[in-house]
């Protein structure tokens, strides 16, 4: 059974021939290697050609013009001829056994396998960035460590109700998908900057579940050059509010998460999407505060033209802030009240 694994690239030198000699080292061997370099500017495709000279499995695929990151990532799939595509990223590697651990967990049905991974922070990495790896949930917290197991696109759609927008599926190097499922939910949405992952995953989990493998096959490595941390600090509209609202205003409205809003009462509902209103206006509220030059207004006016549904909120917008005004005081009074009492 041919497996496709995806190696997107740009400007990758630094680590490229770590992550390559992982692959090629496979105790699963039928495969095809498709790096799709996106216009790098380094040594990235002399380390790609000479490892060709070692693995005549390996095929390089150089974009005309830049993709960018989300457009990368779908012309690999588009480029894969195997039954599973398994993306592993250029920073990243895995163990040997990752491709037949994976596999053999799968059935007819299965079309996600997810991995469990181990971050790590090259030297230099902020206690910030550490800090934030250190909180995400993993899903060893809620399915334990000793087995793979099937997590049902109920279990998951409870998850994200609890946690979203935290990842706690897994980066990319962890997950492994059927590639016929592209045909039915489609590619990476290239709208979201940041968690364009986490969105397909939540697009195949949430329809079809998935295979959840508690083992760490898969390194992933955190640095101050990955593209996460550039889009934190370079999209930071768009990864503090812009991508979440727009995960949620699908997971709300859109034909493709049908299967879980079926998972949700009426009340749970009506409570994510109050989440949804919370997100737009804080976003709106940072919009008008620290906007220099207009941009901030265009991307948020983008936003709402791909979520028509979020027009209606700026209606309720005085109802909120006088509510918001007085809850604060109340609360205290009440705190007080409770305090005297005990």
């Amino acid at each position: 059974m041919l497996l496709s694994i995806c190696i997107p690239t740009y400007n990758g030198g630094a680590y490229l021939e770590a992550c390559l000699e992982s692959v090629c080292k496979q105790t699963y061997t039928d495969f095809e290697i498709l790096v799709c370099d996106d216009c790098s500017s380094d040594n990235t495709i002399e380390i790609i050609k000479d490892f060709q000279k070692k693995d005549a499995r390996i095929k390089l695929f150089v974009n005309e013009k830049n993709l960018g990151l989300v457009g990368n990532w779908n012309r690999c799939i588009e480029l894969a001829k195997g039954e599973w595509v398994k993306f592993i990223f250029q920073d990243d590697f895995i163990s040997s056994t990752c491709l037949q651990s994976m596999l053999q967990v799968t059935d007819d049905k299965t079309q996600m396998v997810v991995c469990e991974r181990e971050y790590l922070f090259e030297e230099g990495t902020s206690d910030e960035i550490k800090g934030f790896y250190d909180v995400v949930p993993r899903l060893h917290q809620f399915f334990g460590n000793e087995e793979a197991q099937y997590v049902s696109a109920n279990q998951l759609s409870l998850l994200i109700n609890k946690y979203f927008p935290a990842n706690f599926i897994g980066e990319p190097t962890s997950i492994m998908f059927r590639k016929s499922i592209a045909d039915v939910v489609g590619l990476f949405n290239p709208k979201i900057a940041q968690l364009c992952d986490l969105e397909y995953c939540l697009r195949i989990g949430t329809r079809d579940g998935f295979i959840y493998i508690p083992d760490k096959f898969v390194s992933f490595r955190v640095h101050g050059a990955a593209t996460s941390q550039k889009n934190g600090s370079e999209k930071y509209f768009a990864s503090v509010f812009g991508d979440k609202i727009y995960i949620l205003y699908l997971l709300l409205f859109d034909s493709l998460y049908l299967d879980f809003r079926k998972n949700y009462t009426n009340a749970e509902l009506r409570k994510l999407k109050y989440r949804l209103f919370y997100m737009v206006y804080h976003a709106d509220l940072y919009v008008k505060t620290e906007d220099k030059g207009n941009m901030l207004l265009k991307e948020m006016q983008e936003l709402k033209n791909l979520c028509p549904e979020i027009k209606q909120f700026k209606k309720y917008y005085p109802l909120y802030a006088t509510v918001k005004f007085w809850a604060g005081p109340i609360r205290m009074k009440l705190n007080s009240l409770i305090k005297k009492k005990d």
